[in-house]
């Protein structure tokens, strides 16, 4: 890009590079830092981290690895990694993102195409220094790993793999709206863009080498206030197609990467993506792996693929970071390790010891093996009912998990049965075997209402002989949201929901109608002697899941039961060897 600015030179921004520094006055670290110009003139700090014997840089072109993390010095986390990796023999480029730490612009909401657009441009400078060996691959979690999969749509010059983590790339589907609910209490209306006081920062501001007095730095930060917050181009009651008058772009579509799957599929890019059963990304991590190819992790853990608290599951641990490293280690090192056979490897609780880990080639559609637990008024029964009196719910009070239900974090060891009280419940009889799923559960319901809309929250638990209730996994949808298409991409695993503005269907009086819609994927056994419960609520203790189509009143609901409206949970059972 041909400009000039403070006087820098076009394209990287530079002054006399500083002399090179040991990283915290550690030997084996060499860090430098500077500013590159982005597509759009925006200056992007970046840290440059080499590997180093006894204070002396090595001088042998290695694999970069590019992130977006460059103020996270003070994360554990971060440091162990950065440690492990240039300890590997890998470079580190280490970005703020702009309007973030030392970085100039504007943040325009979470993880957005200017991120994208910033990305490359570190990308394809990163890969043609002449520290780099050409190849360049880029890691992180959460939105360190959203960015990601919407650099790979761009196909940057020397990208050679990714790994995303904790991260979905239908980041509308799992990190704002699931099934037409709103996921997190995002703004009523999306950020108006006027500026305000710059909230505190959560890691202090960096400077780059060349800003010795911090000048540059002071500058960048001016406009902090004009950030948009958390999830800030995005509001509550929005639609999928739901235009942002500030940005003017849909950024349900245009920052959520299953839009522009071709464009990731033609890459090339392979993708391990790591994930846990009890974070929100699961199943679009899943339907990557089943566009894309490479490889998926999934345990036991919520996000940030870590354990939950107070998680006592055997043989749940893995280093990911090995794992990690061998993955890059085969794309930017051409190392022959066997990382680059594609599947799912993935965590079963409560499988026999030994066997907690199991792998597959791809995570099973919704549609695939399941098996009909049909709602009857004597609970949860293989064979459909006849006929059968409906279950009708009145909305109570209820806050899943003692009000500790998190989607990030959707694990609990405690009894659901105070839960379950208060919810529309089928129970299955006790089983004559230990029972496996693995797949995705979903559920089926005719139903009407009083009301326009209601919402619709399931969760499926493990209820033990002595009447303990264990949560196993739960969904969740918006009735007025129920429209159901052909996914607009090959291999969908989901009941696919364009929840564009014109796709929503409130009920009518008396109008029953049909609704599904999927769980959260699991691997999970049923003990011999336990049984499945199927409890169902329309609302879970969140003020901002209310549907706006009600004006507040609280649904009632009719479930039908009968051979006409075969009401039925779908679980994808693992038949007995």
């Amino acid at each position: 890009m041909l400009r000039s600015v403070l006087g820098y030179s076009v394209g990287i921004v530079s002054s006399v590079a500083a002399a090179p520094a040991a990283a915290q006055n550690d030997p084996s670290v060499v860090e430098t830092s500077r500013y590159l110009e982005s597509f759009d003139g925006t200056r992007i700090a970046i840290t440059i981290l080499r590997p180093a014997q006894a204070g002396r840089v090595v001088t042998t072109p290695l694999p970069v690895i590019v992130t977006q993390d460059r103020g996270q010095e003070g994360s554990e986390r971060v440091a162990a990694a950065r440690r492990f990796f240039l300890g590997r023999g890998y470079v580190i480029v280490a970005q703020d993102r702009r309007g973030v730490g030392a970085s100039f612009g504007v943040q325009k909401g979470f993880v957005n195409a200017f991120d994208a657009e910033d990305a490359k441009t570190v990308i394809e400078w990163a890969g043609a220094q002449s520290f780099s060996n050409g190849r360049v691959v880029s890691w992180g979690c959460s939105n360190q790993g959203a960015w990601q999969y919407l650099v790979a749509a761009l196909k940057p010059r020397h990208l050679v793999a990714i790994a995303p983590s904790c991260a979905s790339p239908q980041f509308f589907d799992h990190g704002v709206m699931t099934n037409g609910v709103p996921t997190f209490p995002a703004g009523t209306a999306p950020f108006d863009g006027n500026c305000g006081k710059a909230p505190a920062e959560r890691f202090p501001a960096k400077p780059v080498s060349e800003d010795r007095d911090g000048t540059l730095l002071k500058e960048a930060r001016k406009n902090r206030g004009c950030n948009a917050p958390m999830l800030g181009q995005y509001w509550r009651t929005m639609a999928r197609d739901g235009l942002n008058p500030v940005t003017g772009t849909r950024p349900g579509l245009d920052d959520s990467s299953i839009t522009h799957w071709q464009a990731i599929r033609d890459s090339g890019i392979p993708m391990l993506q790591i994930g846990g059963w009890y974070d929100a990304a699961v199943i679009g991590q899943m339907q990557g792996q089943r566009l894309w190819g490479g490889r998926v992790i999934m345990g036991p853990w919520v996000h940030g693929n870590g354990l939950p608290a107070g998680a006592t599951f055997a043989n749940a641990t893995r280093d990911l970071i090995e794992e990690t490293g061998r993955w890059f280690d085969h794309y930017a090192k051409g190392v022959a390790n066997g990382a680059e056979v594609p599947g799912v490897t993935y965590y079963t609780v409560n499988a026999p010891k030994g066997q907690e880990w199991s792998r597959r080639a791809s995570w099973p559609a919704v549609t695939e093996g399941q098996t009909s637990f049909y709602l009857s008024a004597t609970g949860l029964s293989r064979a459909p009912a006849r006929a059968a009196a409906p279950a009708t719910y009145a909305e109570q009070p209820l806050s899943w998990f003692g009000g500790r239900y998190e989607p990030l974090s959707h694990w609990w060891n405690g009894d659901m049965a105070e839960d379950d009280r208060k919810m529309l419940g089928h129970q299955s009889g006790p089983l004559a075997a230990d029972t496996r799923i693995t797949g995705t559960p979903a559920l089926r319901l005719w139903l009407s209402a009083d009301t326009p809309d209601a919402n619709l929250f399931a969760v499926l638990e493990d209820v033990a002989p002595d009447g303990r209730s264990t949560y196993v996994t739960d969904g969740r949808l918006r009735v007025a949201s129920r429209k159901i298409t052909l996914a607009p991409f090959p291999n969908s695993i989901q009941y696919w929901k364009p929840n564009y503005g014109s796709d929503q269907q409130p009920l009518k009086p008396g109008e029953v109608a049909e609704a599904a819609f999927e769980f959260y994927p699991i691997s999970y056994v049923f003990k011999r002697g336990h049984r499945i419960r199927l409890s169902i609520a329309t609302a879970i203790g969140k003020d901002y899941h209310a549907p706006p189509l009600n004006r507040g009143k609280a649904p009632t609901i009719t479930i039908r039961r009968d051979a006409a409206h075969p009401s039925r949970l779908l679980l994808p059972i693992v038949p007995n060897r």
